[in-house]
């Protein structure tokens, strides 16, 4: 539920921090508790909750309170259609790409209906920009998955990862996942495609005027869109679960998730009684997951601290006269592996 969520963004928000702080050789949050500054995140969560939040005057006060309601559901429902581990997933439906796509077409409705709904001139303009940005980065988004659906035939999430037993999209697909990653960095406006939120422009962008807790939401809300794009990556072309067992070699029908002795020859699973069994598969699943989906997190975050951001022409010209093209390379690609006898 929500405790998830907040642990997720929470997380990503610490790890962000500290390596933004090692690349520019600063020590980061450091103060707030014993270990590395930690609580850090409960100072800053404790300061949202407890700042008045401000509505402008001339403000749509029913959409200006909707929108990051809106937002941070949206972005949940997005964490919920995808599969951690076999038997792990929210909603596991059969047009779960789909509905990938129905989701992330929200968000660029609720960030101009957050720019209108301020009735001020920076988050105005913000709206606008995060508009042009998500729609002209979704369609090369869009087209560079096209190749996997052929390769699997399944838009469902849960069945594209099983087919990647042998081994991940990635090796046959990395155009597309190129494009992908790049689609990520707009659609979540992460340097250097901060231009909705260009702090040294228009201020904030279409977050201006959003305070107190209203600020506070959108926040989760982008830290779990961010964790779920990165998922969904993993999903798409990692292999997603799919890894090397980390159970003893003899089969055992259940382990516990407490109770891991590691050994030197192999981890050992140890008895504890009382304890719920979960299938090794999930266990092992879930660890294989996480470890990709941080990395992916890790590169998502890494421009933050090493590029500058880009001009507003050559933004679009990227999503619609660079990626574009490179998307349907890929969707030719996937022909060629399906109709070649090579896959499929």
């Amino acid at each position: 539920g929500f405790g998830f969520a907040a642990l997720i963004a929470a997380a990503v928000i610490f790890v962000e921090r500290k390596m933004l702080a090692k690349l520019q050789l600063r020590v980061g949050p450091f103060y707030c508790g014993k270990v590395e500054g930690i609580l850090q995140l409960m100072g800053d969560g404790l300061k949202l909750i407890s700042k008045e939040i401000i509505i402008p005057a001339k403000a749509d006060k029913p959409l200006f309170w909707a929108v990051p309601v809106l937002f941070a559901a949206t972005a949940g429902a997005f964490v919920a259609l995808i599969p951690v581990a076999p038997g792990w997933v929210v909603a596991d439906i059969d047009l779960g790409l789909l509905a990938v796509f129905a989701v992330i077409g929200f968000f660029p409705i609720i960030t101009i209906l957050a720019g209108w709904a301020s009735n001020s001139k920076f988050p105005f303009i913000g709206g606008i920009r995060a508009l042009y940005q998500m729609v002209s980065f979704e369609i090369p988004l869009i087209l560079s998955l096209l190749g996997i659906v052929m390769l699997t035939g399944t838009l469902n999430l849960s069945e594209i990862v099983e087919s990647q037993v042998n081994f991940p999209w990635i090796v046959f697909m990395p155009i597309g996942a190129i494009v992908f990653f790049i689609c990520i960095l707009a659609e979540l406006e992460r340097i250097p495609f901060d231009l909705p939120e260009a702090e040294s422009e228009i201020v904030a962008g279409w977050l201006t005027e959003l305070s107190g807790m209203m600020y506070g939401l959108v926040q989760l809300g982008s830290y779990l869109k961010l964790y779920a794009f990165a998922a969904l990556f993993v999903v798409l072309f990692l292999g997603g679960w799919n890894g090397p067992w980390v159970y003893p070699i003899e089969p055992m029908a259940e382990v516990i998730t407490d109770g891991i002795v590691i050994m030197p020859d192999a981890l050992v699973i140890k008895d504890i009684p009382g304890l719920p069994l979960l299938p090794q598969e999930m266990i092992n699943g879930t660890i294989w997951f996480i470890l990709k989906t941080a990395a992916v997190i890790f590169f998502i975050l890494l421009p933050r601290g090493v590029f500058p951001r880009v001009r507003i022409d050559l933004l679009l010209k990227i999503g619609w006269y660079k990626l574009i093209v490179l998307a349907f390379v890929n969707i030719f690609i996937a022909l060629a592996l399906v109709y070649g006898g090579i896959i499929g």
